[in-house]
């Protein structure tokens, strides 16, 4: 089981540091393993207590009131949220969605899954719910923060999930051809699926090329296919610094055809990116730009 100093501990479940002191020393609540020199220790266990405890007092419920509480009857509490007027209803599938990664339940994955895309469709699903989620434990800067079985195995599931959505989608009304791809070295896979999904419902035709890929296997594809626009994610550090001449490459590569380049704000703050791609920060400003 994965352990979490406090500040970690206050990242991920949104609870600040003298809150969760506060509850250790009043109510004798979420109290955390000491090390031999006295630092906290949080496990996966105190993290969806957490979790769950935050959705309740956002609901109205009081902190002294639900210290006495058992964890299965604070989860029970929280599963009787569900089909009422819940205060945030991401935070909720944000709770669920990170619950099921740190105990590798599949089930629990699945239901939440297929919840929030009812409720809310895949756009706003993965932009309010699945990024913060992975962005809470860390997954999509491979921080330390959860063991990587834990990140295999809620990035699969989202990633199968967010596939076959794609292998629904068969009509294609749209002329222009885009080539999606993860430079070499880039593994973060979820946002390029999304991505594809997107340019599916909005009829595109598209190349998915995935992740890691070498220069000349786009080059191959550029040399076979009349490509339209050319799509790359930069999340990794070294994808970033890296990005001057990847645009430049593409732009080499096929001058006529149009570069797109979807990156973090915060990871190139400070940078000055090449002209010669269209550089997008967010979902929204994507689907804008496509429609």
């Amino acid at each position: 089981m994965s352990t979490y100093s406090i500040d970690q501990f206050s990242k991920i479940t949104g609870l600040n540091k003298i809150l969760l002191r506060t509850w250790e020393n009043r109510y004798g609540f979420i109290v955390p393993s000491r090390t031999e020199t006295n630092l906290r220790l949080y496990d996966d266990n105190m993290i969806v207590k957490a979790l769950n405890t935050k959705i309740l007092i956002d609901n109205n419920f009081k902190i002294s009131h639900i210290a006495k509480m058992t964890v299965n009857q604070i989860m029970s509490m929280v599963n009787a949220l569900k089909n009422e007027n819940v205060v945030n209803q991401h935070d909720l599938l944000i709770t669920k969605t990170i619950e099921s990664g740190l105990n590798f339940d599949k089930e629990l994955f699945e239901e939440t899954y297929e919840n929030g895309i009812d409720k809310f469709g895949i756009v706003e699903f993965y932009e309010k719910v699945l990024i913060q989620a992975l962005n809470k434990i860390g997954i999509l800067w491979l921080t330390n923060y959860i063991a990587a079985s834990q990140e295999h195995f809620i990035v699969e599931l989202i990633k199968t999930k967010i596939a076959k959505q794609i292998e629904e989608q068969k009509t294609v009304t749209k002329s222009d051809t885009w080539v999606l791809f993860l430079p070499e070295n880039e593994f973060h896979e979820i946002g390029l699926l999304v991505s594809h999904l997107i340019l599916k419902l909005n009829g595109y035709n598209v190349i998915y090329l995935g992740a890691n890929l070498p220069f000349s296997s786009v080059k191959h594809v550029v040399e076979k296919v009349d490509v339209d626009k050319l799509l790359f994610f930069a999340v990794s550090n070294p994808i970033i610094s890296n990005i001057d001449y990847t645009i430049e490459y593409l732009k080499n590569l096929k001058p006529e055809a149009q570069r797109f380049l979807i990156t973090s704000k915060n990871r190139t703050k400070g940078k000055e990116l090449n002209k010669n791609a269209n550089v997008i920060y967010d979902i929204q400003q994507f689907i804008k730009l496509i429609a």
